[in-house]
């Protein structure tokens, strides 16, 4: 039996002004665009989602959300739906 399921990308190899659709997505708490595009893509779920600064989507869902979205439910359901499908959270405490 063969599996139907495809290979998830890495989110860096898609070309960067697609990605710009994720992060704006992110920023503006876009949760049912955001969802759709990790869907039609089939992107890894923890992919890094800048070289330079090594961030993640979470990492970005929280930091790079504009402020009138900030604490939205969209902004909410984007980190809840991260969670769920599998987002490794990893946190380096600097004091």
């Amino acid at each position: 039996m063969f599996s139907t399921k495809k290979n998830k990308i890495n989110f860096l190899d898609i070309p960067e002004d697609e990605r710009l659709e994720f992060h704006w997505s992110l920023n503006e708490a876009k949760k049912d665009k955001f969802i759709k595009l990790i869907e039609e893509y089939n992107v890894e779920i923890n992919s890094i989602t800048d070289e330079d600064e090594r961030d993640n989507f979470l990492i970005s869902a929280v930091s790079d959300c504009l402020r009138e979205f900030k604490g939205s439910n969209n902004q909410l359901e984007i980190v809840s739906y991260l969670i769920e499908q599998g987002m490794v959270l990893k946190i380096n405490w600097k004091l």
